[in-house]
């Protein structure tokens, strides 16, 4: 298998995040964890000479790159990365442990997977419960949240709680292992939200809160949390427990307002997971954001979300595609877009010079992978400063 004009081979099923590359000179190094952006240090330092970054790969001028300083080159991607907008919010973050309750799809019922949420933090979090939108998202191929970690801080600062599963699917992931990862973006939701329409604290004839909620360990109300709006097991900055965790998000957001977003690969499979939380776990996505999603003629990765597409009755759809996108045509997207059924919304917008490049790998990295990550007619930190802004107006019609 080929990734640009590098080889790549996955170095056994048990450790299938662990890959080796053969570079076009026939050396041979170790990429870790995800082709985007993570390689050993042996790869980095390499022959340097032969992987010196032109200033068309980072979308500067001759001009602008001598302006940086020695110690910036190659620059890191933080250091030419802005986000869309300023936080209206601190962040929270946490790795969680989510126990899986629908159908099982790969392995016994019960099994757990971990997930990464990132969630708004006020001065007065009490006056803010209810109103936030809660978005799963799903990474590209091999990817995890945090090759996209900015974006997902970057919502979480405008009043997003989002979630994430943090296992990757790869190249060499079954049918099954794609439909069990598309579940796994939906049991993350149910995580937050809690089992079933009723579930929850969640009056069903209106949406709104009981006086006391559930949480997987037990039933919680409103003495469980202290005058600041944290629960009295140790708050939810890094020291209160994942069950405590839970009910906070639980009551921060509107579950009426819930999302769904995915890059590549991901962004196909949240077609499938939409399906999911809804003919699960009754949970109705209102609003999913598909950024470059694949569609190869007989692959898997066509075949689920052309059936979950035709599913999403009421739902609203947003197809991003990246004009200069070669991995993703736009029209392979379209294709998923004309399966929508007419009482879903569908959108469809076209980013301008664009490539397939949402992923935040240094710039040292871009010249081999398959990202086209500085080949386009606009920078990878424009590109995604725009994303950034798309998704916010999509989620919070801002």
């Amino acid at each position: 298998m080929w990734l640009g004009a590098v080889g790549v081979e996955e170095l056994g099923r048990a450790s299938s995040t662990l890959w080796a590359l053969t570079l076009p000179n026939g050396r041979r190094t170790v990429l870790i964890e995800s082709p985007i952006g993570k390689l050993t240090a042996d790869f980095l330092n390499l022959h340097p000479e032969e992987f010196a970054l032109l200033p068309d790969f980072l979308n500067l001028t001759p001009q602008e790159v001598a302006l940086l300083p020695p110690e910036s080159l190659p620059p890191l991607f933080d250091d030419l990365y802005a986000p869309a907008l300023p936080p209206k919010f601190g962040v929270g973050e946490r790795i969680v442990d989510v126990t899986r309750r629908g159908p099982p799809i790969l392995g016994p019922g019960g099994s757990t997977f971990k997930a990464h949420v990132l969630y708004p933090v006020g001065d007065d979090d009490r006056d803010d419960f209810g109103s936030h939108p809660l978005i799963g998202f799903a990474p590209g191929l091999a990817g995890t949240p945090m090759d996209y970690i900015r974006t997902l801080h970057f919502l979480a600062s405008q009043g997003a709680v989002v979630i994430a599963p943090t296992q990757p699917v790869t190249l060499f992931s079954t049918s099954e292992e794609f439909r069990a990862f598309a579940a796994d973006v939906a049991e993350s939701v149910r995580w937050v939200l809690g089992d079933g329409s009723g579930g929850g604290g969640i009056d069903d004839d209106d949406g709104s809160y009981d006086d006391g909620f559930y949480s997987d360990d037990g039933y919680y109300g409103d003495d469980d949390f202290s005058d600041d709006g944290y629960g009295d097991d140790g708050g939810f900055r890094g020291t209160g427990n994942d069950a405590g965790l839970q009910l906070y998000l639980r009551r921060l957001v509107d579950r009426n307002r819930v999302g769904m977003f995915g890059h590549s690969v991901g962004g196909a499979l949240i077609l499938e997971a939409a399906r999911v939380a809804r003919d699960h776990f009754s949970i109705f996505v209102r609003d999913v954001f598909s950024t470059s999603p694949p569609c190869i003629d007989g692959s898997d990765l066509c075949d689920i979300p052309y059936h979950a597409a035709m599913a999403l009755e009421g739902t609203r759809v947003k197809f991003y595609v990246a004009g200069q996108d070669t991995v993703t045509p736009p029209h392979q997207a379209e294709l998923f877009l004309s399966l929508l059924p007419a009482s879903a919304i569908g959108e469809f917008m076209v980013l301008e010079g664009g490539t397939h490049c949402f992923v935040e790998s240094d710039p040292r990295t871009w010249p081999f992978f398959s990202s086209e990550c500085g080949k386009g007619g606009i920078s990878p930190f424009h590109q995604i400063a725009e994303w950034q802004r798309q998704l916010l107006w999509f989620f919070f019609g801002e």
